[in-house]
């Protein structure tokens, strides 16, 4: 992912706060009043970030890419 956004152009101070921002990311769950151990997250975003849907973004880009290759599926999505 990182480096998509290497070769979009994103580098220098602002790439590395993108990179820290997901750097030692840790999940616990609550249920009632119950919490689970602390647990390292190796992927994923974290929800209601700004930051979150532009990485989605990016993230489903190829994809799209790739459906638009499909003709009878780009012209249904662009109709």
């Amino acid at each position: 992912m990182f480096v998509k956004l290497y070769v979009c152009g994103i580098r220098g101070k602002f790439l590395s706060w993108i990179l820290n921002f997901f750097s030692d990311l840790i999940h616990q769950t609550k249920v009632n009043s119950l919490l689970s151990e602390p647990e390292n997250l190796l992927s994923g975003v974290i929800q209601g970030s700004g930051i979150g849907f532009i990485m989605f973004v990016m993230f489903i880009n190829d994809l799209i890419d790739a459906l638009n290759s499909s003709a009878s599926l780009s012209s249904y999505l662009t109709h």
